[in-house]
């Protein structure tokens, strides 16, 4: 079993970046949308030892994508070990896309969403099972 730590989205808020990015998902991309990684393993392995359950506020700033997957950066006081702190949005599996190449877009270049909105969600820890 795998695990990691993550602020995940509220329902609410997952609905309104998945219905407000919808046009840029290929056809056929697992649409995702759930979380923003704190860390790998649990909250005591990282940045939010201390800090489950506690609500948190994403701005979103930025959106980026390749080939492989969409993602969007978002500013938060919520601690994260990614350098730069995202939601996958859409992941490209058939074309080798792992949520884990979000951590290669290069936001700064991208052009800032005009009217960046805010999602809400709770930090949690949140178990896998793996295959």
């Amino acid at each position: 079993m795998s695990s990691f730590t993550a602020l995940v989205l509220d329902d609410d808020s997952r609905n309104l970046l998945i219905s407000s990015l919808s046009d840029l998902i290929p056809e056929g991309w697992e649409v995702l949308g759930h979380h923003m990684t704190i860390n790998m393993g649990g909250p005591e392995k990282g940045p939010a030892d201390g800090m489950l359950g506690f609500h948190g506020v994403l701005k979103v700033t930025h959106i980026d994508m390749d080939n492989r997957v969409l993602a969007i950066a978002v500013e938060t006081e919520i601690p994260s070990k990614n350098a730069r702190k995202h939601v996958t949005v859409g992941v490209n599996r058939e074309g080798g896309g792992k949520p884990v190449h979000s951590n290669e877009l290069d936001f700064p270049k991208v052009i800032p969403i005009a009217e960046s909105y805010r999602l809400r969600g709770t930090v949690q820890h949140v178990r896998k099972e793996t295959v």
